[in-house]
């Protein structure tokens, strides 16, 4: 059983996150103030086993006893903020243009702890983006503002999923700085693949593979390295990806082209008279502080960019808006 001092976990359960998919049956007991690394390679289970602690999906036996206060940042979370967000434009019947909801109320939803909340928005220069639409915000800059309003807010347990995807070197290299501060002696459920660098000390470590929890056990940083060496051994290396034998030979060149490209968004331009060609057999690495383009200008090649068909956009052959089928360009592209 749960014991009566924690404050939520798992006793023997089983929860079942949709029909073909179950956790469990399993027993986690948090404490108040414990610390939790929730290890495991992509696909091990860890964001299924944080939604069922946080109440998803349905116990089917056994115990659970959710957190009461809690604040969260995970992909999960926030998808689930940007698909409100878009079920509020197209519930509007007025026919008028819907800015969607300022990024500084979704700082708010939450209870926020003033001075937190401002060294927050400083460190990861966030003040430029608070009177932006949610929505129109680049992926780093909507992963910082669900960190500071996790971090500023006064619950009691933070639950964070790969919490640090998409931030800058800037971003990161601060928060790594003053997350041990900001957490001060809340309780924390943090789950990563990569714990070479962990922002603050731990004392529990849970083991997560297939699906399946594979070790749950009390840690002491002060053995320092051989708790690392410990990690990184249930870690494992990572797996290499398969090459396909037999795929579609695309010969084209360029592969893409944009001729004078720009991105705007109520007037501000994003970048603007851009020109790039990627050529078979090269390599590029796009790199700029959260907000800088690089999403949009990637989703220009996807075709995930609404301005695609507004610009000069040629992808494997294909000029975008000219009839081309999705597929007929995704097929070429992972």
């Amino acid at each position: 059983m749960i014991s009566h001092e924690a404050v939520f976990g798992l006793s023997e359960a089983t929860i079942r996150l949709s029909y073909s998919f179950s956790l469990g049956p399993t027993t986690w007991s948090i404490e108040p103030g414990d610390r939790w690394l929730v290890l495991g390679e992509n696909g091990a289970g860890k964001s299924a086993m944080l939604s069922a602690l946080m109440g998803m999906g349905d116990c089917v036996s056994g115990d659970r006893v959710v957190p009461g206060q809690c604040a969260v940042v995970s992909s999960g979370f926030q998808n689930a903020l940007i698909e409100e967000e878009i079920a509020l434009e197209q519930g509007d019947l007025s026919g008028q243009v819907v800015d969607g909801t300022k990024a500084a109320s979704i700082l708010h939803q939450i209870e926020q702890d003033a001075a937190r909340l401002d060294q927050l928005l400083d460190g990861l220069n966030l003040g430029g983006v608070l009177d932006k639409a949610f929505r129109s915000l680049s992926t780093g800059e909507t992963r910082k503002l669900l960190l500071a309003r996790a971090l500023a807010s006064t619950a009691d347990t933070l639950i964070l999923d790969e919490p640090f995807q998409g931030l800058d070197a800037e971003s990161l290299a601060w928060m790594m700085d003053h997350f041990d501060s900001l957490l001060g002696d809340r309780t924390l459920i943090l789950a990563t693949n990569k714990p070479e660098n962990l922002p603050c000390d731990v004392n529990q470590l849970m083991f997560m593979a297939r699906g399946q929890v594979e070790e749950i056990s009390a840690v002491d940083n002060e053995e320092g390295a051989e708790w690392l060496a410990h990690v990184k051994r249930l870690s494992g290396q990572p797996v290499a990806i398969p090459i396909w034998s037999e795929r579609d030979q695309v010969s084209l060149s360029p592969l893409v082209e944009l001729k004078d490209v720009t991105i705007a968004y109520g007037g501000q331009a994003i970048f603007e008279n851009l020109n790039w060609a990627i050529g078979s057999s090269e390599h590029w690495q796009i790199t700029g502080p959260n907000g800088a383009g690089k999403t949009s200008l990637l989703q220009l090649i996807t075709g995930d960019h609404p301005q695609c068909y507004v610009n000069d956009v040629q992808v494997f052959g294909f000029k975008r808006g000219s009839g081309e089928s999705i597929w007929d360009v995704k097929r070429y592209i992972g």
